[in-house]
C-alpha cells in the first residue's frame, strides 16, 4: 500500500540506516539483479531502536552511480516503516493543495484509517470442489 501525498513514484526506494556507527542511505533491493560478490563482512546495523548484526556484501563496482543495497535478508531482520519509505511527495501549488484538502474533507470516509466496507453491492463466490 502506498501513502500518496501527491505525485509520481520514485524509480527506487531508499532507507536511512546506521552501519557500524555511520549513517548510510541504502536502496531497497529484493534480489532482482545478479551482482558478482567479492566477499562479505558482518556489520552492526542500527535502525530506530533496533540493533542487529547483518552480512554486508562487497561487490565490484559496475558503475559510478552504484547504490548501497539492502537485500531481502536485511529486510527479514529489520522492521522498517513502510509508510515513510513508500510515500510519494510532490510540491503542490496552493490551488492544487486546496483541491486535495477539499476532496479529503468531502470524502473523509475514504481516507480514514482502518478497514472499510462496500455498501449496496453483493459479492458472489464460485468455489470449485477439491
Amino acid at each position: 500500500m502506498y501513502m500518496v501525498r501527491a505525485g509520481i513514484a520514485p524509480s527506487c526506494y531508499k532507507v536511512q540506516l546506521n552501519v557500524e556507527g555511520l549513517p548510510l542511505e541504502m536502496e531497497l533491493d529484493t534480489g532482482a539483479a545478479v551482482i558478482p560478490v567479492l566477499g562479505q563482512v558482518m556489520v552492526n546495523v542500527k535502525h530506530n531502536n533496533q540493533f542487529v548484526r547483518l552480512p554486508l556484501l562487497v561487490v565490484k563496482q559496475s558503475s559510478t552511480n552504484m547504490s548501497a543495497l539492502t537485500g531481502s535478508n536485511w529486510l527479514e531482520q529489520l522492521k522498517l516503516d513502510c509508510h515513510s519509505i513508500f510515500q510519494i511527495n510532490l510540491n503542490l501549488s496552493n490551488k492544487a493543495a486546496e483541491v486535495v484538502c477539499h476532496l479529503r474533507q468531502k470524502y473523509a470516509d475514504v481516507f480514514k484509517t482502518g478497514v472499510g466496507t462496500i455498501k449496496g453491492h453483493t459479492a458472489v463466490f464460485h468455489l470449485k470442489p477439491m
